[in-house]
């Protein structure tokens, strides 16, 4: 499974935790309550797990060099970002 897939679905997930957490669960929990250890991981992890997501979509992104087509300016394995 490569990075960027294992990325979108976890901020999936992460996201539509968020989203339930905001719509239904904070108003059926008691006041006084406290959020489920899961719903406090995903909450707190989908903002930093959405900014890496766009950074990486669309400003920064590794590409491996899978053969020798440029091998005047770059070598074979090298990464280009």
């Amino acid at each position: 499974m490569s990075f960027a897939l294992f990325l979108l679905i976890l901020l999936v997930v992460t996201g539509a935790v968020w989203a339930l957490e905001a719509a239904w669960l904070r108003r059926t929990r008691p006041a006084d309550a406290k959020q489920p250890w899961w719903v406090e991981y995903s909450v707190s992890f989908f903002p930093v797990i959405l900014i890496v997501f766009l950074l990486r979509s669309f400003l920064v992104e590794p590409f491996k060099i899978p053969s020798s087509s440029m091998v005047a300016d770059v070598a074979v394995c090298d990464f280009v970002r």
